[in-house]
């Protein structure tokens, strides 16, 4: 067939204006148009809300019962059959929020949506919104956390600290993400309740304890009060050979450790056994310590 020696890149172009009817069994003309018509960016352009909400119907039975607008994700659908963009399409910026909420499947669906998550942005407390959707489930705390368009308006709040706090209690792997972004870990300003949610969240998620150990900053937190620097000491004690790797400086881990030398050298053995003391020892990290005697 001549339409085979059609480069893909043309047949792209006329593709992707056609009806959607006619795209959605155009796969059936040939191998080629198959996987032309396969192309995600085909149907992301076919989410347009003029024919999704004008045709309902039709745009329902061809979405359901052709194989390559089901497949993709931005044609989702629920248990119903339901499209989302077609459910969603009339709905205030409020009842999208409560979609989101109970739903992270459609989370996900409106903050990759640049029509809907307009919506939310152009609304008047949209940080708080987005703070609910983030609070809601940790896939969106990690999509919005990790975009500017959507931290940034969680940040221009005047409870910005607030919300990431929240975010925090409920999301405890968004933590990683707040303290490696600047804008984000800035804003956290009640140091001694940041201090309280670190210690929380590091003794049960290993990479936020190494975090604070190659970290100076968020490091230096946690001298402010004898209780803090107990609180390291047992992320220090809980980590070791993890955070033994990445300490910036190993004066400081020796000088944290030595304040409860005996109970301190006891617990590691204790936790992983005599090889890691030797370890450490060769590593230097309890030279200073104990020198000759780890070995006792």
């Amino acid at each position: 067939m001549i339409i085979n020696r059609v480069p893909n890149e043309i047949l792209f172009k006329i593709i992707q204006h056609l009806p959607i009817k006619e795209l959605s069994s155009i796969e059936l003309v040939s191998k080629k148009f198959k996987a032309i018509v396969d192309d995600d960016l085909i149907w992301k352009n076919l989410i347009k809300q003029n024919y999704l909400s004008k045709n309902k119907d039709q745009a329902k039975n061809i979405f359901m019962n052709n194989f390559s607008a089901r497949k993709f994700e931005y044609v989702q659908s629920d248990e119903k059959g339901d499209i989302f963009f077609i459910r969603l399409n009339n709905l205030p910026e409020n009842q999208l929020i409560e979609e989101a909420i109970s739903d992270s499947k459609i989370a996900e669906f409106i903050l990759d949506n640049e029509y809907f998550y307009n919506k939310i942005l152009l609304s008047e407390n949209s940080g708080c919104m987005l703070t609910k959707i983030a609070i809601s489930n940790p896939i969106s705390a990690k999509t919005i956390l990790n975009n500017p368009i959507f931290y940034r308006k969680i940040l221009e709040n005047n409870i910005a600290s607030k919300n990431l706090f929240d975010i925090l209690i409920h999301q405890p792997e968004a933590a990683l993400i707040i303290f490696k972004t600047k804008e984000l870990h800035q804003k956290i300003t009640n140091q001694n309740y940041l201090i309280l949610k670190l210690k929380e969240i590091a003794l049960t998620q290993k990479e936020v304890a190494i975090l604070i150990f190659s970290n100076e900053e968020l490091y230096s937190k946690f001298f402010i009060n004898s209780y803090s620097i107990n609180d390291l000491r047992k992320i220090a004690l809980t980590y070791y050979e993890d955070i033994s790797v990445v300490i910036n400086n190993k004066e400081e881990l020796c000088k944290l450790l030595e304040i409860t030398y005996d109970k301190v050298l006891q617990e590691i053995c204790n936790r992983y056994g005599r090889r890691s003391l030797e370890l450490a020892y060769k590593r230097e990290l309890l030279k200073e310590l104990r020198g000759s005697r780890i070995g006792r």
